[in-house]
C-alpha cells in the first residue's frame, strides 16, 4: 500500500514518503471503511480465525476496534494494524493489540527537535518512560506509560462505560522536511505479553525510512526475520 504523507496532508507540496515493514499477522484495517460493515467484516474474522473465541467476546473486540479507529482518525491515522494471537504465556488466552502509524503536522526548528521533546515530557516521579534513542530513520522519541482509559459500551455495544487498564508505547519520528511528526504506536491490554509485543514494535520502527518519492514508498507486508 503506498502512502505518501503529503497526499494526506498537504496535497500539492513536495511529497515526503514513508516506508515500513509490517508482519503478516497484523492485520490491516481499512481506516475508510463504512464502520457497520467494518464491525461485521472484523467479527466475522475473529470467529474464523480464532477457536474458542466467544460471540461476545469477538464483538467486544471489534467495537473496541472502532472506538480505537475514531481515535486515530482524529489525529491524522493512516495505518491500523491488528494482532490478535494466543498469548506466548499462557495459550489458553487471546492477546490483543493494535498497533497504529498517525502523521501530523509540525513546525520543527531546531536541528534535533526531538531531543527538546523529551526533556519538556520528563516529570520527576511520573511512571512515565521517556527516551529518546537512535534509529536507522534518525532520532526516535520512546514514550510509554500504563493507563486507565474508560470504554464507552460492552461487550454487546451497549451503553455501558467500564474502565480498562492499558499499556501503550509511541515512538515518534521528525520527517526530513521538519513539517511533520510521524508516530508510530502499540496499544494493549495484554500485559503479560508485553515484551513480545513490544518485540513487534521494535521490528518496525527499525524498518522505518524516509526515501526519495523515485524510490520505494509502501508499507510492507513482511517483516524480515
Amino acid at each position: 500500500m503506498s502512502v505518501g504523507i503529503s497526499d494526506l496532508l498537504n496535497p500539492g507540496r513536495t511529497e515526503a514518503p514513508l516506508a515500513f515493514k509490517v508482519l503478516e499477522q497484523l492485520h490491516e484495517i481499512d481506516l475508510t471503511e463504512n464502520p457497520e460493515i467494518r464491525v461485521r467484516r472484523n467479527y466475522d474474522r475473529l470467529r474464523a480465525s480464532l477457536h474458542g473465541l466467544t460471540e461476545r467476546q469477538a464483538l467486544h473486540l471489534a467495537y473496541s476496534q472502532e472506538y480505537l479507529i475514531a481515535e486515530l482518525n482524529d489525529h491524522g491515522g493512516v495505518y491500523l494494524g491488528l494482532c490478535c494471537a494466543r498469548s506466548e504465556t499462557d495459550p489458553h488466552r487471546i492477546v490483543t493489540a493494535q498497533f497504529s502509524v498517525t502523521v501530523q503536522a509540525a513546525d520543527l526548528h531546531a536541528e534535533r527537535p526531538l531531543a527538546g521533546a523529551a526533556g519538556g515530557l520528563r516529570t520527576p516521579g511520573s511512571p512515565r518512560e521517556v527516551v529518546l534513542e537512535r534509529f536507522p530513520a534518525g532520532d526516535g522519541l520512546i514514550v510509554a506509560e500504563e493507563l486507565l482509559v474508560t470504554v464507552p459500551f460492552g461487550p454487546l455495544g451497549e451503553p455501558a462505560p467500564a474502565e480498562h487498564r492499558v499499556r501503550q508505547a509511541q515512538v515518534s519520528f521528525a520527517c526530513p522536511d521538519r513539517r511533520r511528526i510521524t508516530t508510530f504506536g502499540l496499544s494493549s491490554e495484554s500485559l503479560d505479553d508485553w515484551p513480545y509485543l513490544m518485540e513487534i514494535l521494535n521490528g518496525i520502527v527499525n524498518s522505518v525510512s524516509f526515501t526519495d518519492p523515485s524510490s520505494t514508498k509502501s508499507i510492507n507486508a513482511t517483516l524480515d526475520a
